[in-house]
């Protein structure tokens, strides 16, 4: 199962992410391309990672998500949350659930992928 994300670099000339650095997340064309600037505001590798926005991309007025790693005694495991405000506020009741939708979907496609990843790391 593929994700929704076309790219995704870092930026500001950093090679490893940690607390203050810069990313930037693409979609694929049928998302509009849209880009998504964000800043680590927390990083502990392998245990947590969060982002916040940084830019206003087309129809985000906020964005902030985190995703935690842990072990529950039978494996590996991984949470992801998010959180989101749409704009403009006046389409906010109609787009929204549908973002939400997308961004759910994308989500699991996301964790799908890494879980597969951890099963079977590259050599």
């Amino acid at each position: 199962m593929g994700t929704l994300l076309k790219k995704a670099y870092l930026t500001g000339g950093h090679e490893a992410a940690c607390k203050g650095v810069t990313s930037c997340c693409v979609g694929k064309p049928c998302l509009g391309l849209i880009a998504m600037e964000t800043k680590y505001i927390a990083f502990d590798e392998p245990r947590l990672a969060a982002v916040v926005l940084i830019n206003r991309p087309l129809l985000f007025e906020s964005f902030s998500a985190s995703i935690k790693h842990g072990d529950n005694g039978l494996g590996s495991t991984a949470e992801y949350t998010f959180h989101f405000r749409a704009r403009p506020r006046w389409l906010r009741k109609i787009i929204e659930p549908v973002m939400l939708k997308v961004l759910k979907r994308e989500t699991a496609a996301r964790l799908e992928a890494l879980a597969v990843f951890m099963s079977d790391p590259p050599a």
